[in-house]
């Protein structure tokens, strides 16, 4: 059962919860902070983010993320760079968090996929793979328990 190729969306979750915890920081800076100017300060610098988030989300880097028959894996980045899976990688039905580091490459980065970022089967089939058929010579994903 390999992935194959997956595109990925937009999560609208993510968006939900980063626009939720938005109007939350303003929420309290707007009724906590005195005087009205640092509020005001505040409250720019909370739009700021919101802007920059939202932007963050709605035009991801990694818009593809592709699992060949040998196990290789691949992301789109404009064109397909190969990828190595790290084994600290978490893998659970509501998130995946999937550590990857291309070759030459000194640190790992961190890819969030939410289920309503792909297919649910295609999803379903990814957490399998992380968890199960990855190549042998690297460490198996955690799962939480």
């Amino acid at each position: 059962m390999n992935p194959g190729h997956i595109d990925l969306l937009p999560s609208r979750m993510l968006l939900a919860l980063l626009v939720a915890a938005h109007l939350l920081a303003a929420t309290l800076a707007g009724s906590l902070v005195r005087p009205w100017w640092a509020a005001a300060v505040v409250l720019l610098a909370v739009a700021g983010s919101l802007a920059y988030e939202c932007w963050r989300v709605l035009t991801p880097r990694i818009d593809a993320l592709g699992i060949g028959a040998n196990g290789e894996s691949m992301v789109r980045q404009g064109e397909w760079v190969a990828v190595d899976v790290s084994g600290d990688s978490l893998v659970t039905p509501l998130l995946s968090v999937l550590r990857i580091k291309r070759p030459g490459q000194r640190f790992a980065q961190g890819l969030l996929l939410l289920p309503d970022m792909l297919d649910e089967q295609q999803y379903r089939q990814l957490r399998v793979w992380l968890k199960w058929h990855r190549d042998a010579d690297s460490a198996p994903v955690r799962e939480p328990r």
